[in-house]
């Protein structure tokens, strides 16, 4: 890592990403905790109604920022009927803990899905949106940090989810409804999004970040926190840890559902209690800062045979950057 890089990561570290301790003991996102936006800056809110010019819009996913007009969430997120929804119909809320209110509300101008997005397997499940004015950085906004090619994740790495999903149990071209092959979208913003102290992008896996067995990471988002719940209006976030690739395949083969490479299984397996949930889906999963997955779908919540799939960012980083690096400004990867 480049040194400039290095003193950029050691200074986001210190202010906004690194503060776990509070949560680490709570048991029960789906098993977290509520979160504050200042520790997940990059962080979005994704709201919808299918009405455009409507005021009432409803937080379904989320997303993570990557530059101050490129947002990165999953392309499962915007297809209704195998249908990609009209990007006027989606706003981000940056800046806010809540889903409901705070921040700043950006209009969506654009969502770019994955070429080879699978509605049916959810492979290459990840998008890119573009907001219509560009988003303001500041200490609770700013961008994220995402895992690059060569990023390596080990087996039962501990890893932490965030979002506004349910708390108990540029949409990418090729995206499959039925498997959520190539889940991931971006979305463009109408104005731009103004960073702050909570608003700023994230960094993201570049095509070299590998994640091991084990490792520990991180969800985060406003999703339902029991099954069949509602989603949380306060941003949550779960320490959860990377499974095993074939176990996580072998699983859910007996679900007749397949696990691409490209997909992220996380979860605390065998346990369930903690993991990610409705509303979660287009949220980043995180190791260290950097944003690795953005979660596609859940079987339950916290299911403890099933893990939660995540979409793998380094798989797609080449395209993300694709997508999202219009801007004058590149986006944060880091590689290994």
């Amino acid at each position: 890592m480049a040194q400039s890089l290095r003193a950029r990561w050691n200074e986001l570290c210190s202010q906004y990403l690194c503060r776990f301790t509070d949560f680490l003991a709570q048991s029960r996102i789906a098993g977290g905790a509520i979160a504050d936006i200042t520790q997940y800056p990059f962080a979005t809110s994704l709201l919808y109604n299918q009405e455009a010019t409507a005021t009432n819009f409803e937080q379904v996913c989320g997303g993570t920022i990557l530059t101050n007009s490129a947002i990165l969430s999953a392309a499962s997120c915007f297809f209704i009927n195998n249908q990609i929804t009209p990007p006027s119909t989606w706003r981000a809320r940056v800046g806010s803990t809540s889903s409901i209110t705070g921040g700043l509300q950006h209009i969506i101008s654009a969502i770019t899905t994955h070429d080879e997005y699978s509605t049916t397997t959810r492979v290459n499940d990840v998008a890119i949106l573009r907001t219509a004015v560009n988003i303001a950085f500041s200490a609770s906004v700013q961008p994220a940090y995402i895992a690059g090619g060569a990023y390596r994740l080990s087996l039962n790495d501990q890893v932490v989810a965030i979002g506004w999903g349910a708390t108990v149990n540029g949409v990418y071209k090729r995206y499959s409804t039925t498997t959520r092959v190539n889940d991931v979208a971006t979305l463009r913003t109408a104005v731009n999004i103004a960073f702050s102290a909570s608003v700023q992008p994230a960094y993201i896996a570049g095509g070299a970040y590998r994640l091991s067995l084990n490792d520990q990471v991180v969800a985060i988002g406003w999703g339902a926190t029991v099954a069949s719940g509602p989603s949380s209006p306060d941003l949550r976030h779960v320490q959860v840890w990377v499974n095993d690739q074939q176990t996580c395949v072998e699983r859910y083969d007996a679900l007749n559902v397949t696990v691409a490479d490209s997909m992220l299984c996380a979860g605390f397996l065998d346990v369930g209690i903690r993991g990610q949930c409705l509303g979660d889906n287009g949220g980043p999963l995180l190791h260290n800062g950097v944003v690795v997955g953005v979660h596609s779908w859940s079987r339950s919540c916290a299911d403890p045979l099933f893990p939660d799939l995540n979409t793998r960012v380094s798989s797609y980083s080449r395209w993300i950057e694709a997508t999202a690096t219009a801007d004058t400004i590149n986006i944060l990867k880091i590689d290994e």
